[in-house]
């Protein structure tokens, strides 16, 4: 079995919640090893994956909601995933984007989260309009356009009731010059958007064509009644 199939045919992958000592985290990623989810050739990846902040619950939740997407659309990019882990507070790089295949993480990055959301730290999420918050949940890019934000990424919300409503929203990934070091320097966090996960200016057109056009898009938070009730994860 090759190591594509291995990783997809598998559950568990992606989430995050950030752990502050990276020997906690190599114990648990330890345990995802142990379970099977990976192959002894893929240790030293994983054990990358480890020293980020990515966190070891979301990678299990995230390959597990993966494979499912996969199973309901035939077209969509089956190497690469994006994951946004807003349990980790804004001054972090908690963007990924990484190739399974190749076993790389290609692009990490900041992002913003809804102003609603919380101020360094998102805590709250919602899918309701007006609500100026973050949704959670699995998403699959769309096209791009240029929009009041310039060059923007369509995004397409998978589940009911926690970001089906992104379209109508207008939830897209866009640049924003909140989103940067200098900002994080001025003001102890990030800036904060009407839901969008925002990022750099300097670098939102390499990502934004990295992962347009049906790549998958996880945004997770340990929020208990989103990882109870989504349909993705059960």
């Amino acid at each position: 079995m090759t190591l594509r199939l291995s990783l997809f045919l598998l559950p568990g992958f992606l989430l995050f919640y950030y752990l502050p000592d990276n020997q906690n985290a190599s114990v648990e990623y330890k345990k995802i090893i142990e379970d099977r989810i990976l192959t002894d050739d893929d240790v030293d990846f994983y054990n990358q994956l480890s020293d980020t902040g990515l966190s070891p619950e979301g990678l299990r939740k995230a390959l597990t909601g993966f494979k499912k997407v996969l199973n309901e659309y035939d077209d969509v990019n089956r190497n690469l995933i994006t994951i946004i882990d807003y349990s980790c507070p804004s001054v972090m790089k908690r963007l990924y984007v990484i190739d399974l295949l190749k076993k790389e993480i290609v692009y990490k990055s900041y992002v913003a989260h809804g102003k609603n959301s919380g101020l360094n730290h998102a805590t709250s999420f919602s899918n309701r309009f007006q609500s100026h918050q973050s949704s959670l949940g699995f998403y699959i890019t769309e096209n791009t356009y240029f929009g009041k934000h310039g060059y923007s990424l369509r995004l397409k919300g998978l589940e009911k009731e926690f970001n089906d409503n992104a379209w109508k929203r207008a939830i897209v990934m866009h640049a924003a010059s909140y989103v940067s070091e200098d900002f994080i320097q001025r003001n102890g966090r990030l800036g904060r958007s009407h839901g969008c996960p925002a990022i750099p200016v300097q670098d939102h057109q390499y990502l934004i064509d990295l992962i347009k056009d049906n790549t998958c898009l996880f945004v997770y938070y340990p929020d208990a009644g989103y990882l109870s009730e989504s349909d993705y994860l059960k």
